[in-house]
């Protein structure tokens, strides 16, 4: 059990963090909306080209929200697997 002045203080950060969440939240449903019209599409494979823009916005809004420390060594791995992964799209691997 935490002590008194801790459970405040974690209450206090919480409802600060919700304007933060809140902003997040309109950001993944703009995204999961723009994703879904992106897959309507009936073009084969370009659901992919579209897709990846759109999920990297929508990361880095969000970790522009809440002010996470991005370094070269995070994006390298993020664009890497994800080239990785349309690789495998491309080649056919996965769908």
């Amino acid at each position: 059990m935490l002590p008194d002045e801790l459970i405040d203080t974690l209450q206090n950060v919480q409802i600060v963090a919700l304007d933060e969440k809140t902003h997040a939240q309109a950001i993944v449903v703009t995204a999961a909306l723009a994703a879904a019209g992106e897959v309507v599409v009936p073009i084969p494979f370009s659901d992919c080209a579209l897709l990846f823009p759109t999920q990297l916005t929508m990361i880095v809004s969000i970790t522009v929200i809440f002010g996470f420390d991005v370094n070269k060594s995070i994006i390298s791995a993020l664009l890497s697997s994800t080239i990785g992964i349309m690789k495998l799209v491309f080649k056919g691997d996965i769908s």
